[in-house]
């Protein structure tokens, strides 16, 4: 019976090292990852990178060595990562691209953070000779509570973002926004939890309650992290949609084919309303066109997929691509911005239709129509 404890946390431990390594190696495929939302992906890796490391520090021995304490110091820092990568992963999930110039503000609190990091550490006997304990203490609170309201603030603005995106999506029935905003929410209550449990920490930690059970709350802490971080990997390892920007409906309708003459009907009937074009339709759903067609989405969408090899939402855009890509050809791009001819096409953004164009003609509208007046010229 002695020896089951030390079973017990080798086991635990070895989880833990497991977790991390496959953070780790999660974050690098994300950062290197050349499909999907490249700039999202990497806001991702950095997440998955932070909690990978908060796991690492905790099951590290902090007594290894002066560098791997100086490691473990700076990695007090990270808690100022966690708020910006997941509010810009999810800002850049719902169409927003940024330049260096409009994130990096974000990362001011981090930079920051190691900055003083290092300077405690460098002069931390000095420190520790000069103030008392009570005026450190002080400065560890206020250290704690900045970390905390920072963190806080983020998770804030991140639910207003998918809050305020719920409304649209909701109109808009192709799959691959039903499993953008399902992935949204997961993360939002993902972070609802950690954020909670990191604030109980914190309040723990100020209050003195910590110090009396550390090595109960530190293992739950850890045990958090883990299933958090797991859950982020596997649920985006399993929808290719998140990463890649892929979706598949390929087996969905395998075992049950629409009669061939009730295909060749329902397909005269959507190309009549492709002739009409239908896709400049903003915020057309897959709910709205089979209205039309007088059939059910479901029967729509596995039209699509069997007929076009396609999902509702690629099959839509292509055809409003073909409509931009025409009128760019006409010489309209001279007489208007990128975004009325986005709204013209059909999308509701600019932002939305540039990542369209780019991901079906490898190029901008402005780079296709340069491209254009260089071979006429």
């Amino acid at each position: 019976m002695q020896h089951y404890p030390l079973k017990f946390a080798l086991n635990s431990e070895i989880l833990l090292i497991f977790s991390t390594l496959l953070g780790v190696l999660w974050s690098a495929f994300l950062w290197g990852h050349k499909r999907g939302d490249r700039q999202a992906n990497r806001f991702l890796g950095l997440l998955v990178f932070v909690l990978s490391m908060l796991i690492f520090r905790r099951i590290a021995d902090p007594e290894a060595s002066t560098f791997y304490q100086w490691i473990y110091a700076l990695s007090h820092g990270f808690i100022y990562l966690i708020g910006p990568s997941f509010y810009l992963y999810i800002k850049s999930k719902l169409g927003h691209h940024f330049r260096f110039k409009e994130i990096w503000k974000h990362f001011i609190p981090w930079v920051g953070s190691v900055l003083l990091i290092n300077l405690v550490f460098a002069y931390k006997v000095d420190l520790s000779e000069r103030f008392s304990i009570p005026t450190l203490r002080v400065w560890a609170i206020v250290f704690i509570s900045l970390q905390v309201t920072h963190l806080l603030t983020y998770i804030y603005h991140s639910r207003k973002l998918v809050v305020g995106a719920k409304d649209t999506l909701s109109h808009r029935t192709s799959a691959t926004v039903k499993i953008r905003h399902q992935w949204l929410q997961f993360l939002m209550v993902t972070s609802f939890i950690l954020g909670g449990f990191i604030v109980l920490l914190n309040i723990m930690i100020i209050t003195g309650g910590y110090y009396q059970i550390n090595n109960t709350a530190d293992f739950l802490f850890l045990c958090l992290l883990g299933i958090i971080l797991l859950a982020i990997i596997y649920r985006s390892w399993r929808q290719p949609e998140v990463v890649s920007g892929i979706y598949t409906e390929e087996n969905k309708y395998q075992n049950k084919k629409i009669p061939d003459e009730q295909s060749k009907l329902l397909r005269s009937k959507l190309e009549f309303l492709i002739e009409q074009q239908v896709y400049l339709t903003p915020d057309l759903s897959l709910k709205d066109l089979a209205g039309q067609m007088e059939v059910s989405s479901h029967r729509l969408s596995q039209l699509i997929n069997e007929q076009y090899q396609q999902n509702f939402f690629n099959f839509i855009n292509d055809y409003r691509i073909d409509f931009a890509t025409n009128k760019i050809k006409q010489g309209s791009i001279e007489k208007m911005t990128i975004e009325a001819l986005a709204y013209d096409s059909g999308f509701n953004s600019k932002t939305t239709f540039n990542r369209a164009f780019k991901k079906r003609m490898q190029c901008t509208p402005m780079e296709y129509y340069r491209s254009l007046h260089a071979t006429n010229s």
